[in-house]
């Protein structure tokens, strides 16, 4: 069997990725040495697996079905800044989850202990739900984009209502990653 590169994941709408995009083309002009996410790749990571075979793709569907499990739709509202580790030393620029970022952690949270029964490592890490939109390879050439960030900290792209999640394979290239939807399980 074949070993791939599995996550799951709560798939972002068109409408709030073109809103981000355009906030990304804002903070593009600033320069600064970013690899920017491309918008069809932007989702909402609740536990990103590795390498996986292949084999075990419908026995993790079945766990997510069972974390899923009395979880009704909610919503998810896109607002606010910010970068890992912090803005001063930045690798990853993201953008938050106001509204929902509860019920995201607690969804990984179950994710996670359903996961583990396969022999998937738990998290060590407390869950932080954020859209990741650009990996920084030099933190001391972003001084503009920092700026700029800082200065629209209250950024919103706006809300939608999630109602699935998603099991998606990443094949990683020279262009950067393709994702591809391999399970979709639906809340409620």
């Amino acid at each position: 069997m074949a070993i791939i590169r599995l996550f799951i994941a709560v798939e972002i709408p068109a409408e709030i990725r073109e809103k981000i995009a355009a906030f990304q083309d804002e903070l593009r002009k600033s320069g600064g040495k970013v690899t920017w996410v491309k918008p069809k790749n932007m989702h909402l990571t609740l536990k990103f697996l590795g390498e996986t075979e292949e084999s075990l793709i419908d026995e993790i569907a079945e766990k997510l079905k069972i974390a899923v499990q009395g979880k009704e739709p909610f919503k998810i509202q896109v607002k606010g800044v910010g970068a890992f580790p912090n803005f001063v030393r930045a690798r990853v620029l993201w953008i938050a989850v106001d509204d929902g970022a509860e019920k995201l952690r607690e969804l990984a949270s179950e994710i996670d202990k359903q996961v583990a029964v396969l022999g998937f490592e738990k998290e060590k890490r407390k869950y932080s739900a954020h859209l990741t939109i650009g990996r920084v390879k030099d933190s001391r050439s972003i001084d503009l984009v920092r700026n700029h960030m800082q200065e629209n900290k209250d950024f919103s792209a706006g809300s939608f209502i999630a109602r699935s999640i998603f099991l998606i394979k990443s094949q990683l290239t020279g262009d950067g990653p393709i994702y591809t939807i391999l399970k979709e399980i639906k809340l409620g």
